[in-house]
């Protein structure tokens, strides 16, 4: 068992021992070139080996790449029509080619709908061809506007904008028609019961 001399022997042994060591605590400069301290007797033979590990490093070429430069990808411009993004690329030419292979290649993502409708090779841009592609599917909403224009937009108005097809607003507005003449026939026969 030991006593309080024993303690004090040992915690003053430990002391001196912790004294002589206290410069591998500190010692951190050969962590960089897998230098411990702990490897090392004295703190002099210590830094005689970071040092000529040092002196290595600088003499040594790198064997390291260079690092590449990507802030580019932080300002370009981003095109989110494409499926085209930049940091899918290394350089900012790699990414500006295949965006304009992407928009070259505009005619080849048309839909077997858009082409039955209109042919995208009759067409020099893709914004020329839809456009008129835009025409033909819903031209007839500004042709309704017209007509509703001209007879003086009567009681039965449907916005044509909020539907998507020529058929889907002809099948409401025959709703509404029905509608109509069934509240007509039902107030007829209610004017004629009150007579």
């Amino acid at each position: 068992m030991f006593g309080f001399l024993d303690w004090l022997f040992f915690s003053k042994i430990y002391d001196e021992e912790m004294k002589e060591d206290d410069w591998r605590i500190t010692a951190f400069e050969g962590d960089e070139y897998g230098i411990s301290p702990y490897e090392y007797d004295t703190e002099e033979e210590y830094r005689n080996a970071v040092l000529d590990a040092q002196i290595a490093a600088l003499s040594k070429p790198s064997k390291t790449p260079p690092k590449k430069d990507y802030n580019w990808r932080l300002t370009c411009e981003i095109d989110y029509e494409s499926d085209v993004m930049p940091y899918d690329y290394e350089t900012e030419e790699e990414y500006l080619k295949a965006l304009e292979e992407w928009h070259e290649d505009w005619r080849e993502r048309v839909d077997e709908e858009s082409f039955d409708l209109l042919d995208p090779y009759m067409y020099g841009t893709e914004e020329e061809y839809k456009n008129d592609l835009d025409k033909i599917r819903y031209g007839w909403r500004e042709e309704i506007l017209l007509e509703l224009a001209r007879r003086g937009y009567p009681e039965i108005y449907l916005n044509p904008y909020e539907y998507e097809t020529l058929d889907e607003y002809l099948d409401e507005l025959e709703e509404v028609i029905d509608d109509l003449v069934q509240q007509t026939e039902e107030e007829e026969r209610a004017c004629d019961e009150g007579d």
